[in-house]
């Protein structure tokens, strides 16, 4: 295996200065690393980023902040021991993986050396996590399965020219945008961040693989933020992810909507709170898309768990995967697909993943039940190859994660057929109104932090809903505010009525599982298109209140 795997690096070539030094220092480490009595390399990966971005902050039309730079990182796997029994796949901090940050100049021995004392962590680190995989693994029967699904192809071509970035536009637009929101005096603060990225990416390992492909990227985040009578914070977000210019919205477009995000916040401050709400819920806009989203992401990706070490009686840990073969999760008839090739212009497009694979088109559910789930190379089960959707955070271990995804009912409705069957659901209840939640927050945007102790109340499930509205049967619309979703999971999409229009891809960042606050840029791009929805029964309930302010705000005479 080894010898194969040298031959298949030596072959690969590139016109790249940082591919080159990571392609020789892998040959040399696969040659000579090794300490005492203890495991050699056996297998090595880099996923290697050259990056440029431009970013601007600003608020109340106020620049807070500029930058554009370059850097250049390297994410460095390494493997010791077998295929059928290696240091990954552990659950601890210390896996064999590390990230360097590699010179800006094509200094091959700069570069050389950078890639060399990150192979020696990552080495130290794998030989470590070996250790103690044995030990957790003693005097017991490791499964019978290699370490690593085997690659169907391996792909190898040279490297591509990074793409160069200009922060005149998101300068002007991060300015255009925040003089919008420096309009709205009484908000107690408000912000935009526009941000602008080109990279390369390249993936080189030791079975022979080189990967390139450009990314580019474009987040533009906003804030609108002003207190209640009662003192209660309020708070509202618009984001904008897209892979180039001419796939976002014009100004006049963006600027209309950040007038809308403001009003709203500002007409909250007298609004009554949602106290107690059980009943029918519609689901428009990103709240419909943040609520697959958030509930369908964890029950989508094979990755199982990472194993864990034994407990203080000797027996090893249950590990069982959220995501499960079969399981009901929608209505009959609806459908759930995921085409990263098939759209090549949405958000969360690519041709390679992060460990070189192209990635398949996928029908994850159809009838409502889960048929197949996105795979890295990871191994789960019985199955022999990865669907192309590894992504990581930094060093994190590798993960399946969706990319661009569609969510199709059985058939649309109208508005006006979903709003009758809401208001007849609503009197059952005894309700004589219906909430509309337009905007949920997006994890990598969230605030709110809940951990849950035997005892206490139930979890939201999901992120704070931003802008919620009570909806009488003669049209009559009252925003409401305080609201807070309580105990929502995936059983909740089995309680889907009917469905709306479908709705256009709307892009996103996301992590390994839905779940972490990964801020305005981080994360992995990702696009879903799914209808508005009725959902039959869901509980809210809010609180008000908190500090009025002492001073106020001051102004310009």
């Amino acid at each position: 295996m080894m010898l194969w795997s040298l031959i298949g690096l030596c072959l690969a070539e590139t016109s790249s200065p940082i591919v080159a030094a990571v392609q020789t220092e892998m040959q040399r480490g696969m040659a000579e690393l090794q300490l005492d009595n203890q495991p050699r390399p056996y297998w090595m990966e880099a996923n290697i980023r050259d990056t440029s971005y431009a970013m601007t902050h600003t608020s109340n039309g106020v620049l807070l902040s500029q930058k554009e730079n370059d850097f250049r990182r390297v994410r460095l796997d390494v493997r010791v021991g077998s295929l059928e029994f290696d240091n990954s796949n552990l659950d601890t901090w210390s896996r064999g993986v590390e990230m360097a940050w590699l010179p800006i100049e094509d200094n091959p021995l700069a570069l050389r050396r950078a890639v060399w004392l990150a192979m020696d962590d990552a080495y130290k680190d794998a030989v470590n996590t070996f250790a103690k995989k044995e030990s957790a693994w003693e005097n017991r029967e490791y499964p019978k399965r290699n370490e690593m699904l085997p690659l169907k192809t391996i792909h190898t071509m040279d490297s591509l020219a990074k793409p160069t970035i200009n922060s005149e536009w998101s300068y002007n637009t991060s300015m255009q945008l925040g003089s919008v929101l420096a309009q709205y005096s009484e908000l107690d603060a408000n912000e935009v961040l526009v941000y602008e990225t080109a990279f390369v990416e390249d993936v080189v390992n030791t079975e022979g693989v080189h990967t390139s492909e450009i990314h580019r990227q474009i987040i533009i985040h906003a804030e609108s933020i002003a207190k209640a009578t009662d003192g209660s914070r309020l708070r509202n977000t618009r984001s904008w992810v897209v892979p180039n210019k001419e796939s976002l919205p014009s100004i006049d477009e963006m600027s209309l909507e950040l007038q809308q995000m403001a009003e709203w916040t500002l007409a909250l401050r007298d609004a009554p709170i949602e106290d107690n709400y059980l009943g029918p819920v519609i689901l428009e806009n990103t709240a419909s898309t943040e609520l697959f989203r958030q509930l369908l992401h964890p029950q989508l990706s094979g990755t199982p768990p990472a194993s864990e070490a034994p407990n203080t009686d000797g027996s090893l840990p249950r590990n069982i995967p959220t995501a499960r073969l079969g399981r009901r999760l929608l209505p009959f008839g609806w459908s759930v697909t995921d085409d990263a090739l098939g759209h090549p212009n949405v958000n969360g497009s690519y041709q390679y993943d992060a460990q070189g694979v192209q990635p398949q088109k996928m029908s994850l559910v159809e009838d409502g039940v889960v048929q197949t789930l996105l795979m890295s190379r990871i191994p789960r089960g019985d199955y022999t190859e990865s669907s192309g959707h590894a992504r990581a955070i930094g060093s994190s271990r590798y993960h399946a994660l969706p990319s661009v995804v569609t969510v199709s009912p059985k058939r649309h409705a109208s508005n006006a057929k979903i709003k009758r069957k809401a208001f007849k659901i609503a009197k059952q209840t005894g309700s004589d109104y219906v909430l509309v939640v337009k905007h949920i927050e997006p994890f990598a945007l969230t605030e709110d932090f809940e951990v849950a102790f035997s005892g206490d109340e139930q979890l939201s499930g999901m992120t704070t809903p931003r802008e919620v509205l009570r909806l009488y049967p003669d049209g009559t619309e009252v925003p409401v505010r305080g609201a807070r979703f309580v105990g929502v999971n995936r059983n909740v999409l089995k309680d889907i009525v009917l469905a709306g229009a479908q709705q256009d891809f709307l892009g996103m960042m996301d992590d390994y599982d839905g779940r972490y606050m990964t801020g305005a840029t981080s994360g992995r791009p990702v696009a879903w298109s799914v209808p508005s929805v009725l959902v039959s029964e869901m509980e809210l309930n809010g609180q008000g209140g908190g500090d009025d302010y002492i001073l106020p705000a001051p102004t310009l005479e």
